[in-house]
C-alpha cells in the first residue's frame, strides 16, 4: 500500500514535468514528505497494536496466576491501601484498682517526683511477671484493644478503639502474672465513664514502650545510707534498666549494684566500701547502651535527690520480659 501511494505521487509528478522548475521541485519535495508521514503513522501503528496485545495478554496471565479479581485489586490499589496496626505482644487481664499513688513496692511515695503530668492520674500495678522483682518499676506500658472478659456481663462495654499508657508504681500480689491493676482513669478510658465497677475486670493486648520523660534521670538516697552501706532509687529513666554501678570517687573500678534488699532500690553490696563522695553513676538499658554521670552523688543524706544530667534516648528495642 505504501509503495502504491509513492509511485501514484510519482506519476503526477512526471506528468507535470513540463511545469516550471519550481513548481516540479516543490510537488517532488511534497510528496517525499508525504511518504515520511505514512511511514511513521504506519510504524506508530504497528507498536501501539503489539503493545495492547502484550498488555492484555500479561493481564491474562496475572488473572491466571492470582484469581480473577487481581487486575481489579491493583487498579483500587490507592483508595485501599491499610493502615498498619501497632504490635501488641502481650495479651492479659486489667483490674480496676482504687488508686494509690503514693505508696507501693517500688518505693515511689513522691508522686511530683518520679512522674510528669502525664502519669500523676496513670499508673499500675503488675503482676509478679511483668513488675519482674522491681526491675520494671517506673516503666510505661501502652494498652489497647480492650473487650470485656465475661460475655455474659452485657453490662460492660469497652471502647475497643482507646489506647492508654500507664506507668508501673507497684507490684500487684494477689494478681495473675501477666494481670495489670490500674488506676481509676486509665481504666475509664478503657471501658465508659461510670462502667469500672460493672465492668470489673476485662481483656487487653500492652506493650512496654518509651517513656517520654523530657526531665533526667534521678537518684535518691536511701535511709541510712553511709560510707559503709550505700542504697538508693532511681527514677525518670525513658527505658528499662539492666544494670547499675557505682564508682567511688578516686577509683578506677565500677561496681555492680543489685536490688537483692528488696524491689523499691538499688544497694552496692560487694566491694568498694568505704565509699568517697561525690560518687559517679553508670546505667546500662536494656537495649545494651550505656550512660554515666560524672560525680553526681555528693553526700549521703538519707533521701538527699541528685539530678545525673543524663537520659536514655532512642526508642525501645526488643521486649523487657524476654
Amino acid at each position: 500500500m505504501l509503495n502504491s501511494l509513492v509511485d501514484l505521487l510519482n506519476c503526477r509528478v512526471l506528468k507535470n514535468s513540463m511545469l516550471p522548475d519550481k513548481i516540479n521541485y516543490m510537488r517532488k519535495y511534497m510528496a517525499s514528505l508525504l511518504s515520511k508521514v505514512i511511514i511513521i503513522f504506519l510504524a506508530i501503528s504497528i507498536q501501539s497494536s503489539a503493545f495492547a496485545a502484550a498488555t492484555e495478554d500479561h493481564k491474562s496471565k496475572i488473572e491466571t496466576e492470582l484469581g480473577t479479581n487481581a487486575i481489579q485489586g491493583i487498579s483500587n490499589f490507592k483508595n485501599t491501601a491499610a493502615v498498619s496496626k501497632k504490635k501488641f505482644p502481650h495479651s492479659g487481664q486489667l483490674m480496676f484498682n482504687g488508686g494509690n499513688a503514693t505508696g507501693g513496692a517500688c518505693g515511689f511515695n513522691q508522686p511530683e517526683l518520679y512522674m510528669n503530668s502525664d502519669y500523676v492520674d496513670y499508673y499500675a500495678a503488675a503482676g509478679s511477671d511483668i513488675f519482674k522483682g522491681g526491675n520494671n518499676c517506673g516503666m510505661v506500658i501502652e494498652i489497647a484493644n480492650p473487650s470485656r472478659s465475661n460475655p455474659d456481663n452485657t453490662s460492660c462495654t469497652t471502647n475497643s478503639d482507646a489506647t492508654v499508657k500507664v506507668m508501673v508504681i507497684d507490684q500487684c500480689h494477689e494478681c495473675d502474672n501477666h494481670l495489670l491493676n490500674l488506676a481509676p482513669k486509665p481504666f475509664a478510658d478503657l471501658v465508659g465513664p461510670d462502667l469500672s465497677g460493672t465492668c470489673g475486670i476485662i481483656n487487653a493486648d500492652w506493650r512496654f514502650v518509651h517513656a517520654g520523660l523530657s526531665s533526667n534521670i534521678s537518684i535518691q538516697n536511701k535511709e541510712g545510707t553511709n560510707p559503709y552501706w550505700y542504697g538508693f532509687r532511681i527514677f525518670g529513666h525513658n527505658l528499662p534498666v539492666k544494670s547499675v554501678e557505682i564508682k567511688s570517687h578516686g577509683s578506677p573500678e565500677w561496681i555492680k549494684t543489685t536490688k537483692s534488699n528488696g524491689p523499691s532500690f538499688y544497694v552496692l553490696e560487694q566491694g568498694g566500701y568505704p565509699l568517697t563522695p561525690p560518687l559517679s553513676v553508670r546505667f546500662t538499658n536494656v537495649n545494651g547502651r550505656k550512660v554515666k554521670a560524672m560525680n553526681v552523688i555528693t553526700n549521703f543524706d538519707s533521701g538527699a535527690m541528685f539530678d545525673t544530667d543524663i537520659q536514655f534516648r532512642g526508642r525501645l528495642v526488643g521486649d523487657p520480659l524476654e
